[in-house]
């Protein structure tokens, strides 16, 4: 769960005041393990001048770790911290909207942050690993809220969203892309192949029944997979490619992944 942090502990913590981080808004930074800069936007270098984090909390190179600022009485700072390929990480900061920092139906990330956070994932991506991008959509939600409602409809909604945070790793990043379709970025593949393994994980635990409003309502998952570098080096392109796959999934009838092929 993200914690609501006030100006004191966040100084304790990444050792950055409210005030830089409110004026740092809304520039990456991308982090050394010893918390030195990596590189920096120029408008918010300016800002900062030459500093670092000279004491982080342990493991911050290991896990995701986020959680809100609060500074003063109206405003709110989102702040995460995601592990990076050789000990790097990237630090986000951000000024708190619901609307653009999460999506307020399941509380995954919003596509607002597809830009901000997976090039960087993607620019940072160790030369022998690889990033896989997944494509979602559900198979029969349309039936599901034709039968028995939208209110049950977004029960399932909150329940998948449940279920594909639990068969992540800490270094994925999971985001509801719109209506019942959802993205995942997943760094740190060896082989391609491998990404098939996540891949049948998900579709395991989507096409387990939910209970909603008292009924008990099954659903599947088409998947469709695009590899950085493999496929590509745009994060969009891949996206695309995926999206592309995901509809091959569809088409050989559903709750199965495909990989992105270069004929398509």
């Amino acid at each position: 769960m993200d914690e609501l942090l006030d100006g004191s502990d966040v100084i304790e913590t990444v050792r950055i005041t409210a005030k830089t981080i409110v004026e740092c808004v809304p520039y990456p930074l991308g982090m050394g393990f010893e918390g030195e800069v990596l590189s920096l936007n120029q408008k918010a270098k300016n800002i900062l001048g030459n500093y670092s984090l000279s004491s982080l909390p342990r493991g911050v190179g290991q896990d995701t770790k986020s959680f809100y600022l609060r500074v003063g009485h109206e405003k709110t700072v989102f702040v995460q911290l995601i592990p990076l390929p050789k000990k790097h990480f990237l630090l986000i900061l951000e000024e708190f909207t619901e609307e653009a920092t999460r999506d307020n139906l399941t509380g995954l990330l919003s596509r607002h942050h597809l830009n901000l956070v997976g090039s960087r994932m993607l620019e940072h991506a160790d030369k022998t690993g690889k990033v896989a991008i997944f494509f979602m959509d559900l198979d029969g939600f349309k039936e599901v809220n034709d039968t028995f409602g939208h209110e049950s409809g977004d029960l399932v909604l909150k329940g998948v969203a449940e279920r594909l945070l639990r068969s992540l790793r800490n270094t994925d990043l999971c985001f509801r892309w719109g209506g019942d379709e959802f993205l995942i970025i997943s760094p740190g593949f060896r082989e391609k192949v491998h990404a098939g393994l996540l891949a049948r994980r998900i579709i395991k635990a989507i096409s387990e029944p939910f209970s909603a409003k008292g009924h008990i309502v099954k659903v599947g998952v088409s998947v469709g997979i695009a590899v950085y570098p493999d496929d590509g080096e745009d994060l969009f392109d891949l996206i695309r490619k995926a999206d592309s796959a995901m509809y091959q999934a569809k088409q050989h009838g559903g709750n199965m992944y495909m990989y992105h092929s270069k004929t398509e």
